[in-house]
This record gives C-alpha cells, structure tokens and sequence, in this order.
C-alpha cells in the first residue's frame, strides 16, 4: 500500500482521534509512534497450475499394482498382468478408450477425477486376472483401481462401467449413498457417452417393472432414467453433486433435494413430471440428441397383453370394485411402492370427446404390523407410510406427440381431458409419492417396503380389458371353465386345475389341484399338485413346483432352467433367482423343499434361517389390505 494509498484510505475518517489513525497505519505497515520495526509484506501465494480437466497438476506415477509389473502405461492408467492373459495390442487398444471416457467424464459431464485437488498423481491401476467373470473397481490405499478379468476387460462398455467407480470413490457421496446407486449412477454416466447414447444396456427391466420402488436393488443397474431426466432437464451439474457435496449424510434422494434446495413435495413433483414423460419417452437432451427415439425402439411400445412375457407388467389391468359404476382399483400385489408408478392404458368409448378421472388414494395411519421379525435386509425402524400420490391423463395424439393433464396430488381428485377421433391411445399414470422423503436401505426386503394402492372412476373411457369388443387375452386362447381364465393352444391343463379370471397359461402343463391365480403368467414349465403361482408371477423355462409350493412373485420372468420347488416352499415378493444360467458368479439354483423365501435368491438361502429358510408362512407386510370402498 503506497503512502497516497494510505491517505486515500484514511480521508473518511479525518474525524477520528488522531490515536486511531495512528493504529491504523501501524496496521498497514506505516509505522508507530515510536518508529519500530515494519512488518514485512506477506510471501505470495504459491502458484497452482491447473490442467485440461481443472485439475492441479503434478507427476503421475505408479504405485500398487497386482501383480506388481507394469505392462502398459498411457497417461492415467497402468495396466498389470502376468503371462499371456491379455494381448499387448488389446491393453492398448484399451488403453486409448478409457482415455477417452476420462476425458469425457471429467470435462463434458464435469465430475472430478481421483487426487485433482493434489499434485501427487497415481494412475489408476488395470488390474487383469484371469476369465472368472467379476469386475471390480474403486479405490485402494488411496489409488484407483479396475479389477478386471481377461474377457470383460476387452468389452469396452465394461471398463467404462468401472471406470465410474473409480471416480465414485475419490468423492465424499462413497461415505453415504447406497451401494445400489453406485451402479445405477455408473449406466447413468455410461449413456452419456458417445459411443454408447444408443445402447439401453438392462435399462428395460426397470420399465417393465416400475410399480417397485425407485432405486430398488432388483433394478440396480438399470433404473438410470430418473437420472438421466435430471440432466436433461438441470444440466449434468445436479447429479455430479449427489456426490460430490460434502456434509451430507442422506441418499440419494435426500441429497438431491439438499443440493437443490428442494422440499419432498417438489422432489416428488420431479418424479411425477418424470413418469409422464415415460410414456412416449419424451426424452431430449440438452445437446438436440434425441435420447426419446432410442428408447421408443430399444422398450417397444405398451401393448397390452403382450406375449413378450417380461413385459407383460408394463401395463396394469385393474380389477372392477363397482363395474355399472366404472369404478375400479389397482390390484394389491400391483400397488406402486415408494417413486414407483402405474400405467393404465384408457380406451375411449365410441364418440367421447371427454375423459373424466376421479381418483381415490386408499389411506394409511401406521404400519399394519407391530415389529418384523429380524431377517436379512430388514430395516432398523419402519416410518410412518405418508400416503400420497401423483397421477395424471396422458393422451398420445396422431403423430404420437404427448399431451400432458396436470399432474395432480392428494388421494381426493377428479380432472377431465379432452380427447379427439384421432388420438392414438389415452394412459393413466399413478405414482406413489409419500408425503415425506422416505428412506429405504439397500436391498430392503420386500414385506418392509410400503405399497401404495388407489381407486379410480372413469367416465368417458374403460381401462383395457373392460371396453367394447376386449381382444382374447391370448391369441387362439380359451377360457377354462374352473375359474374363466385364459389358455392358449400350446399348454396343457386338467378340468381340475383352477385359472383365474386375470390369469394366463400360455404353455406349459398344469396338472392336478394345481392353482394359477391373481395375475400370474405360466409360460412353459409344469404345476402340478396342490402348487399355486399367484400374484404377478410369470413363470418360465423348464421350472417345476409342485406338492404345496407357491411362488408369488412381482418381478420379472422366473426363468427357472430346471429348478424345482416342492414341498411347503414358497417365493414371494421381488423374488429374483440368482445362479438360473443367466447369471455369473453363483452355483446354479436347483430350488428348495421348504422356507419362506424374498427377493434375491441364492441356492445357499435354503441353509440361512435369516433369509427364511425356517420359516413355513409369509411375513406380515407393513402394507394393510387395501380397504376398496369407494368415499
């Protein structure tokens, strides 16, 4: 500060004591009354460099690699092998992609890579064993690392998979955010990549199962879509903060609402502004690309009573509580957990210009049972429910374009749409959006998990399957006479056997006191006995479940490449087989005699009485029964 500085400075106060002026300029370094010492000016800052990525910049180095040679290096990777496991041209060929992916993931998406606030670099460490189909990724002694075996290290979209993890990890959201979104956020940041904007990867399963919780672990690694509306819609800036914000201690969900300063009633408007759009898949990003027109071809459309059978949930059909009064519910097992929704396809009746919705949320205080009994995956408490739901009318015109009703709230609404001759399809959307953010652990087990169900009436359109003229269920089908179900020439069914009214036997043979119940599908495979197949359960391949077994599943098509369930057995809620041929990593699931079993089932559950394997009936569900009176 120069001397005409210091007196610019002091001007303002020329009326203070001539003491205070003093210490000021003591303070400024111009000396004391008494002539001391000046203190010396402070030493510059040092100078941070930054490179291409905003990172400071510094030298990178090796460190930590299994084995311990290095192979291959580029600028931010060392890649490690032994023997000939791996081609040197394929490290390279490798090698130059995940460069490409760092790059994009750190500059175009913004996300910071590991160590970019240190000028101490260590490369990430390719870590190439041999063929036992794991890959896994994150950080090590401070350094990242891929572990990969031989063949998924030469699939491209693998490495840049589990490149994400790599960059999760150097971030302060790896203390908190539930493991199942790490691989979620990871497909997420894998679409945005050039290379793979057209590749849905497994992303279907969450379409074909979205009644079940958001950011459930069935769908771990394909429900990004959310996600990907998020960034379409803000920019890549608000997901990068899930992770990269510090002081949080919530999920997902809660950290976005922190990050953006929003209530659980706005979080909630999101999402069902997000479901809306999931019908034509009114998808566009920020840059033109035209993310909607990938879907629309990868998902299909929604047909109802597809044959496809793991779509065959897409769709739900409601069952009548007053049919003269056109009013109708969702059937309980279908009910739309926490974020989840449902689509009901509406069929204008003939000359309508007007469809009219009175919706009704059927209402819950408190948890229906008491206390659960201490399995696997339950939750330390359970909140109240805080009923609440979003839905609106979504008519799909000409060209197939979107127009949107208002996206309603509250278990007590009514809203009219206008429709016109030429409109290609009407669809209800119902989201279940409690009242308060509601937190579910990772992989929380089903029975904990609250459903919400509702009622409607509609005026002016039927939902499908009760219109003028309903199509056979299933193409050359016919109605069994115990229970008016349908099956369809290439199955097999005794007089004996019951189908119900909304259930389907494609194939397959159905012999003895065999039930087929609910909304249940059989493909292929035998029922036999006193089995039942119930609930939403579509059952294929060569499985057999016979005695008194019963599978009541929601999710997916149970496959079964020749399990059998006998006995008392039963599989019940998200039931996922693991080890069913489709999966690596786990012996093949030959099926179980006894227990009572929920949501990822490994043979070895039949062994660990906390994933039921003593257990001989279902656990009661914090859902009540839906009480479907109209109000």
């Amino acid at each position: 500060m120069t001397n005409g500085t210091i007196r610019d400075a002091v001007r303002p106060f020329a009326g203070l004591l001539p003491m205070t002026i003093l210490t000021m300029l003591a303070a400024c370094g111009g000396g004391s009354a008494g002539g001391g010492s000046v203190t010396p000016p402070p030493s510059p800052p040092p100078v941070v460099t930054r490179d291409a990525f905003g990172c400071i910049t510094g030298e990178w180095r090796v460190a930590g690699g299994v084995p311990a040679e290095t192979r291959y290096q580029t600028d931010h990777f060392a890649f490690h092998w032994t023997g000939d496991v791996v081609a040197q041209a394929d490290a390279v060929k490798v090698g130059q992609a995940l460069e490409n992916v760092y790059r994009v993931y750190a500059t175009t998406i913004g996300l910071k890579p590991p160590q970019c606030e240190s000028s101490d670099k260590m490369k990430i460490n390719i870590n190439i064993a041999g063929d036992n189909g794991i890959n896994v990724a994150g950080s090590r002694n401070g350094t990242g690392y891929i572990d990969a075996n031989a063949l998924g290290f030469a699939t491209p979209r693998t490495v840049a998979h589990e490149l994400v993890h790599v960059f999760q990890s150097a971030t302060p959201g790896w203390t908190h955010l539930p493991r199942s979104f790490w691989e979620t956020h990871a497909n997420y940041m894998v679409a945005q990549l050039p290379d793979f904007r057209g590749d849905v990867d497994c992303s279907e399963d969450a379409v074909n199962a979205a009644y079940l919780a958001h950011g459930n672990a069935r769908t771990r690694y394909c429900g990004w879509q959310f996600w990907d509306r998020i960034a379409q819609k803000y920019g890549y800036d608000p997901v990068n903060a899930v992770w990269t914000a510090t002081g949080m201690a919530g999920d997902q969900y809660a950290t976005l609402a922190a990050t953006r300063g929003w209530s659980a009633a706005q979080l909630n408007d999101e999402f069902g502004d997000w479901a809306i759009r999931n019908v034509t898949w009114d998808y566009v990003n920020r840059d033109g690309y035209d993310r909607g027109a990938v879907f629309r071809s990868a998902y299909g459309g929604y047909e109802p009573d597809t044959p496809v059978a793991f779509r065959a949930r897409r769709l739900t059909t409601l069952e009548p509580i007053d049919l003269a009064a056109r009013r109708f519910a969702v059937p309980a097992a279908w009910a739309p957990q926490r974020w989840g929704y449902n689509l009901v396809r509406l069929v204008p009746d003939p000359g309508a210009s007007t469809i009219t919705v009175a919706f009704r949320g059927v209402t819950q205080a408190a948890s229906a049972t008491p206390a659960l009994p201490g399995g696997a995956n339950e939750p330390l408490q359970v909140p109240p429910p805080g009923s609440g739901w979003r839905w609106s009318v979504v008519i799909v015109d000409a060209q197939g374009a979107p127009r949107y009703a208002p996206v309603l709230q509250g278990g007590d609404e009514s809203q009219s749409v206008a429709i016109r001759a030429d409109d290609r399809a009407a669809y209800l959307m119902v989201m279940a959006t409690p009242v308060a953010l509601q937190h579910l652990d990772d992989d929380q087990v089903y029975y904990s998990v609250y459903r919400y169900p509702w009622m409607v009436q509609v005026d002016g359109a039927m939902p499908w399957g009760y219109q003028r003229d309903v199509p056979d269920r299933i193409a050359g089908g016919v109605r069994h006479p115990n229970g008016n179900g349908w099956v369809g020439p290439a199955a097999r069914v005794d007089p004996s056997v019951y189908v119900g009214p909304y259930a389907r036997v494609y194939g397959g043979t159905v012999t003895g006191n065999a039930r087929i119940e609910d909304h249940a599908i059989l493909m292929s495979g035998a029922v036999g006995d006193r089995a039942q197949l119930a609930a939403l359960t579509t059952l294929g391949g060569t499985a057999t479940v016979t005695g008194t077994a019963r599978i009541g599943g929601v999710f997916d098509t149970i496959t079964g490449n020749g399990f059998a369930l006998s006995g008392s057995a039963q599989l019940l809620g998200d039931v996922q087989i693991y080890g069913d041929n489709r999966q690596i990593g786990a012996p093949l699931f030959t099926g179980f005699a006894t227990g009572v079993y929920y949501g990822m089932i490994l043979q070895t559950d039949g062994n660990d009485p906390a994933r039921g394997a003593l257990r001989t009936a279902p656990v009661p569900e914090v859902t009540a029964v839906p009480d479907y009176r109209w109000r």
